[in-house]
């Protein structure tokens, strides 16, 4: 099961509907025949429920490198869907001890919430 599955699960579990937003573009010049193109160039999903509009962007492991991307180079996208009222989540999955000192490992997600404090916090002007 992929990290956008999970997260998939994972949302329509706390009551979203929910779309893909992430696509393949075929590019033959490109190694691997293609890339993914986001919403926004940052979002892999949009969910929604009564009064409520969320943009999601899906990782395994690498969540920094997904931080950064929403903090830094797409800050611009981040902060427009934050001023249209939008929420914004990074949601990666790792996989954690089911108990402690036992053997069997159970994914978990870490969820977190980008607001425009946290655009703030990283030295981006979000005025």
């Amino acid at each position: 099961m992929t990290p956008t599955q999970r997260t998939l699960r994972h949302l329509r579990e706390q009551g979203y509907r929910t779309a893909i937003c992430e696509r393949w573009v075929p590019r033959p010049d490109l190694p691997g025949g293609g890339h993914k193109l986001d919403l926004y160039g940052c979002f892999d999903l949009l969910a929604i429920r009564p009064g409520e509009i969320l943009a999601v962007q899906s990782c395994g492991v690498n969540h920094a490198a997904h931080r950064r991307k929403l903090l830094g180079e797409r800050r611009e996208a981040v902060l427009a869907w934050l001023a249209a009222g939008g929420r914004v989540q990074l949601i990666s999955w790792r996989k954690l001890l089911v108990r402690r000192g036992g053997k069997a490992r159970r994914y978990q997600p870490r969820i977190k919430e980008v607001t425009l404090n946290c655009l703030c916090k990283a030295g981006v002007d979000a005025g």
